[in-house]
């Protein structure tokens, strides 16, 4: 018993690692204090409370603790960008890590994590298809709040250079009112600087 709470407290350390990882897209792109990953997989998982489960189609709960533990290999890592790395070397290093923190808690739990994690990366449950595209809303909607709360102008015109189409109904909808509220703020503070 004192030998797997050492392990576990161990995989919590390597784990807490994501409080303190900037997200590298934010970094790269000038923001000062930009969010961790930790924090960001934190709202993926928020967002995931907005879809209910469904019997025989949809489990909140699986997807909740998918959302929590998407990017938890980064803590081992770190934080890559889609230009750092083609695809299959991001998956196999990410795989490696997940080995590890499967080993590092020794029991049901890392091997778990690991499974929710290749789940997410194979995308073709309904819970992986949902978190991937909450995934991808959730960064369009922090550029839109960094670039509303920055200082000087910080437009984060790549994150936004190419329209996403989202399959779930509701996360399209939320997309365009997010495009929709982006437009009018830059038009808004456009006619506000001519002034």
């Amino acid at each position: 018993m004192e030998n797997h709470t050492n392990q576990i407290f161990e995989f919590l350390s390597l784990a807490s690692q994501l409080k303190q990882l900037p997200r590298t897209g934010w970094v790269r792109s000038g923001i000062t204090s930009p969010e961790s990953v930790a924090g960001h997989s934190w709202r993926t998982a928020l967002l995931v409370l907005f879809f209910p489960s469904i019997p025989n189609k949809f489990d909140q709960n699986k997807a909740l603790r998918m959302a929590l533990v998407h990017d938890i290999g980064e803590s081992i890592v770190g934080d890559f960008t889609p230009t750092d790395l083609d695809p299959e070397t991001k998956y196999e290093k990410e795989k490696k890590a997940y080995e590890i923190l499967e080993k590092t808690e020794g029991g049901q739990v890392g091997q778990g994590i690991k499974e929710l994690w290749l789940e997410f990366e194979a995308g073709k449950t309904e819970e992986a298809k949902l978190v991937k595209q909450l995934d991808k809303f959730e960064m369009l909607k922090q550029a839109f709040e960094y670039e509303k709360q920055s200082k000087k102008e910080i437009r984060l015109k790549s994150f936004f250079k190419k329209r996403m189409n989202f399959e779930n109904t509701v996360i399209e909808q939320w997309h365009t009112e997010l495009l929709k509220q982006r437009d009018l703020f830059w038009k808004v503070k456009t006619i506000e600087e001519k002034n």
